[in-house]
């Protein structure tokens, strides 16, 4: 049986609430943001046109499995990835290589709405297993790995990214900055791909000042080897 599809785009939906019920239970609680960062994605998903925001969700007899959510970045005609995620409980079933390729689809109709013949690739945020504090971690950490490389999404090992700081007693975290052609030869331009990340996401969503993104952008150009897109 197919996963039903359902996008959220009203912050009074019902299913909003179910989801981040399921975003609590797939996420440890330093990585999660606050709820009002979803609140205010959605709320100024058609607002940035011809960039876009998308919070899909996967049903399955009435039950959410899967969701993601992701930011169409007209600037560089490429999707990306916040989140990713399937029940733990629903785990194996292929859910979350469905979501994604669902999620490509949405980003792909955003690109030929901008006048693209088709999107360019896809970028995600990721943990190093160099940076695990254990081995369970380290276990965690490759298998997260393995599993978006089976899904096309490989690190840029030449972008040292930085995600800019969820909370203000946070300082920035180093991860993988992982990327997927959808063009066939796509190369991702990282300075160009950070700078929109940064800009739309964590600036207008989670309103992280400009200058907090300059000292980021500052050390993910180190060692950056740049590419075309």
């Amino acid at each position: 049986m197919a996963l039903e599809w359902k996008e959220i785009i009203d912050t009074t939906d019902e299913l909003l609430k179910q989801t981040l019920s399921l975003y609590h239970s797939c996420f440890p609680e330093y990585v999660r943001e606050d709820n009002s960062v979803f609140y205010e994605s959605i709320r100024q998903r058609e607002k940035n046109i011809p960039n876009h925001f998308h919070f899909l969700v996967g049903v399955m007899n009435e039950k959410i499995v899967s969701f993601a959510t992701a930011h169409y970045l007209a600037d560089i005609n490429s999707g990306y990835i916040v989140y990713l995620a399937a029940d733990p409980k629903e785990r194996g079933k292929g859910y979350g290589k469905q979501t994604l390729l669902k999620m490509e689809e949405l980003l792909g109709n955003d690109a030929t709405h901008a006048g693209h013949p088709s999107l360019t690739g896809l970028f995600l945020e990721t943990e190093r297993e160099i940076d695990a504090k254990n081995e369970e971690e380290y276990r965690e950490n490759i298998n997260r790995l393995q599993f978006f490389n089976h899904l096309g999404l490989r690190p840029v090992k030449e972008c040292n990214y930085l995600q800019p700081p969820l909370y203000k007693e946070q300082t920035p975290v180093p991860l993988y900055l992982a990327f997927k052609p959808i063009v066939s030869g796509a190369e991702p331009d990282c300075e160009r791909a950070i700078k929109a990340i940064y800009y739309e996401k964590y600036h207008k969503m989670n309103h992280v000042s400009l200058s907090v993104h300059q000292d980021c952008m500052a050390s993910s150009r180190i060692g950056h080897k740049k590419h075309s897109v």
